[in-house]
């Protein structure tokens, strides 16, 4: 990648984990937030999608693996 791109990513997991701890853990990887959806299923599963201004793929990468080592988080993808 060259320059800073726009990714969307998915992330599932429970009710009971919030959202702020998905975005304090992408904020802390110093990768900047520009839109956040969420949404709750009759499961009682969360489902949040970002979209995220990366600058090159190990940021990507190294967000969702940041994002993966959350307890609770069922999972984290990049939205094609």
């Amino acid at each position: 990648m060259t320059g800073n791109v726009f990714i969307k990513i998915s992330v599932l997991f429970p009710t009971h984990k919030p959202t702020t701890v998905i975005i304090a853990t992408i904020t802390a990887e110093k990768t900047p937030i520009m839109a956040v959806s969420s949404k709750v299923s009759k499961e009682r599963i969360v489902l949040t999608e970002l979209t995220l201004e990366v600058s090159n793929i190990a940021q990507l990468n190294s967000v969702l693996k940041a994002i993966r080592k959350i307890d609770s988080v069922y999972e984290v993808r990049r939205n094609k």
